[in-house]
């Protein structure tokens, strides 16, 4: 976290960028370690996903929930939204803080909830990244799961809508949305380049969008998608943490 406070201090020079990243950095409210170790675990077996707990993981979703707190407890207008939802550990702990500050915010989320991820282009492939046909075909059924299987992993948020079908197609539901906060675990470059054209353009002005593995070798669409994304758009801040990429707009 000493990378984020040298951020904090000398870049940006925009006075509510500079607050983002050290509520970002911020440990004094929710003990960090513990509190994102119980939340990480315990959304982790209420939605019977991977058993590993890794602290790697932990860094990434610890960025995300603060994230997911700064944008309420700054007042950010809006509602939430996911992209990519696998079992629904990341949206258990998203709705979990909802609940936490009794917000009356909608958590919309969005997955194909068939035939796990989308196909790959050619931005998804390089030398790290396995383009054998029999692999690509395992890794995509190791992400399938079913809106039924969701729906029960999250059954005890009421707020929380599932929208299946192939991003872009499910984001019609949401076109006179405002959001404030989303988050985005998409692995490939078409889903994260189309979800950042239709949500950034929706995000209230100190909003967050965090994508999770960014810089990952395996899913180099990921940081492919992203980069294009801000060379062509006028962004408040952007912040490379681990594994995720930060926006505020």
């Amino acid at each position: 976290m000493s990378a984020l406070g040298i951020t904090a201090f000398f870049f940006p020079k925009n006075a509510e960028s500079k607050h983002v990243v050290i509520d970002l950095m911020h440990m004094s409210r929710y003990q960090y370690p513990d509190y994102t170790t119980k939340l990480y675990e315990s959304s982790m077996y209420a939605t019977k996903s991977e058993s590993r707990n890794v602290f790697v993981k932990q860094c990434r979703y610890y960025v995300t929930m603060k994230a997911a707190y700064h944008v309420l407890d700054a007042g950010v207008p809006g509602s939430f939204a996911e992209c990519g939802c696998w079992r629904g550990q990341s949206a258990h702990m998203v709705a979990t803080v909802l609940k936490d500050r009794k917000s009356d915010r909608r958590l919309f989320v969005f997955d194909s909830f068939e035939g796990g991820l989308s196909d790959k282009t050619d931005e998804d492939k390089d030398q790290m990244a396995n383009v054998n046909p029999e692999y690509i075909r395992k890794e995509k059924e190791s992400f399938s799961v079913t809106v039924e299987e969701v729906a029960e992993n999250l059954k005890e948020f009421p707020f929380v809508s599932l929208h299946k079908g192939w991003i872009p197609e499910p984001f019609s539901v949401a076109d006179d949305e405002k959001f404030a906060f989303v988050y985005l675990d998409l692995d490939l470059y078409e889903p994260i380049r189309d979800s950042l054209e239709f949500f950034y353009p929706r995000l209230a002005d100190g909003g967050i969008i965090v994508i999770d593995d960014y810089a990952a070798s395996f899913w180099p669409g990921v940081q492919k998608s992203v980069d294009e994304f801000l060379a062509n758009n006028k962004t408040t801040f952007s912040l490379e943490t681990i594994g995720n990429m930060v926006i505020l707009k």
